[in-house]
């Protein structure tokens, strides 16, 4: 029998406790992979091993990300090959068209298949998705709308009804420069009897993504006829603003937005033209019926447009010294008896003029048979045609009594 001190006893204990925790930490050790288990392991150690850790699973997660995001360009990139087809081969049928052995009903059928691509892009453009998140915007409205605490707060001058905007803006375009006029909800014009169009605004008008409808004007010998008239010498600039429904007749100088602008430049940006009838004399237009300096940029004109006089065109009847429109369209009709055009009925050409990426399937005739002014993009190039440029432009509606994509002599760069 051994008998053992209390002292003795205390220290084999110990002994004993020890080699526990010790064989306790190798086992977690061996079960982990891991050194460092705890703060008692390695207190420093620990701290270091929790932030590579965390930094880690940060890198992990980013990665993650960028998958998703490769696989939504992915999605994009596919949506954007179908309408790359699409315009490739609109572009073909617009070539195949200006063949002058085709009759008016077979580029009629030629018309017909390139609607169809244009409606099989936007429904691309609609539909196109990843998870929930519409991938293409359609255009129609700004991603943003501002609102009217932050316009006011910004200068900004508000209107919300069509009283707002007869008595907002200066009949005259008095004090307007400088002065943003924003809307702040739809309009409906058709309260307005006799509207009369403003003058010589030099300001901006915002639309705010918002439409003005049913405007109507029926002013057959009035010149200068539409939302905004005259524009004597002042520079001006609309955007982010659509013109549905609007019934226009004038005499000179007639469109939906603006009747004509002599000032230095017109800034036009998405800018529509839905459902419109104008009707006019000389110088009628889906846009602008004339204008000295234009800069036209992602608007389109979905307009029956009638003169019957000279220089008709789906968004600009008259472009006198040069500009530029980008990204814009025309649909609809324009008609009239010499200068029509799906874009421009006439550019006079005393000064450089760029169309780029513009197009056009409006139904262009002219009631003058053999007329040599008449054109499904341009009507006529005057005076200076070498300061105009057409680049990746195309139309695909039918031309009457007129020859093809541009009317008149053209010694101007076609791309």
């Amino acid at each position: 029998m051994i008998n053992l001190s209390f002292s003795q006893s205390s220290i084999i204990q110990r002994s004993l406790f020890s080699a526990n925790n010790s064989l306790a930490t190798a086992m977690q050790r061996l079960s982990t992979g891991c050194r460092i288990n705890g703060a008692a392991d390695d207190a420093a150690g620990l701290s270091l091993s929790t932030k590579l850790a965390s930094s880690i699973r940060g890198f992990n997660i980013a990665n993650q990300n960028t998958q998703t995001g490769i696989s939504f360009l992915n999605t994009a990139d596919g949506a954007l090959s179908t309408m790359t087809k699409d315009v490739q081969r609109i572009r073909d049928l617009a070539v195949q068209a200006a063949n002058g052995v085709y009759s008016n009903n077979e580029r009629a059928m030629l018309n017909n298949e390139a609607q169809q691509r244009l409606e099989g892009i936007k429904q691309t453009i609609n539909s196109t998705s990843f998870g929930d998140k519409k991938i293409f915007s359609d255009g129609t409205t700004p991603s943003t709308q501002m609102t009217e605490a932050a316009a006011i707060a910004a200068g900004y001058t508000v209107i919300k009804t069509a009283a707002e905007f007869v008595a907002n803006i200066p009949q005259n375009g008095a004090a307007t420069a400088g002065k943003t006029y924003m809307l702040m909800g739809d309009i409906d014009m058709s309260s307005i009897a006799n509207y009369t169009a403003k003058t010589n605004f030099s300001g901006t008008f915002d639309g705010n993504g918002y439409k003005i409808s049913n405007l109507t004007i029926n002013k057959p010998g009035v010149d200068d006829q539409g939302l905004f008239g005259r524009n004597a010498a002042n520079t001006s600039q609309f955007k982010n603003l659509t013109l549905n429904n609007f019934n226009i007749t004038g005499n000179n100088y007639t469109a939906a937005l603006m009747g004509s602008c002599w000032g230095t430049t017109t800034n036009i940006d998405n800018v529509k033209i839905t459902n419109s009838t104008i009707q006019g004399f000389n110088n009628v237009g889906g846009l602008i019926g004339f204008t000295n300096t234009a800069v036209i940029s992602n608007c389109t004109a979905n307009c029956n447009i009638s003169g019957s006089g000279i220089n008709t065109g789906g968004l600009i009847g008259w472009m006198n010294f040069g500009g530029s429109i980008s990204k814009s369209s025309s649909s609809g009709s324009v008609s009239g008896i010499g200068s029509i055009g799906g874009i421009i009925g006439k550019h006079e050409g005393y000064g450089t003029a760029t169309i780029t990426e513009c197009s056009s399937s409006a139904s262009v005739s002219c009631s003058t048979a053999g007329n040599n002014s008449t054109g499904g993009l341009i009507g006529i190039a005057g005076n200076d045609n070498l300061d105009l440029t057409v680049q990746n432009c195309y139309t695909t509606g039918d031309v009457v009594n007129g020859s093809g994509f541009i009317g008149g002599t053209f010694e101007g760069t076609y791309q």
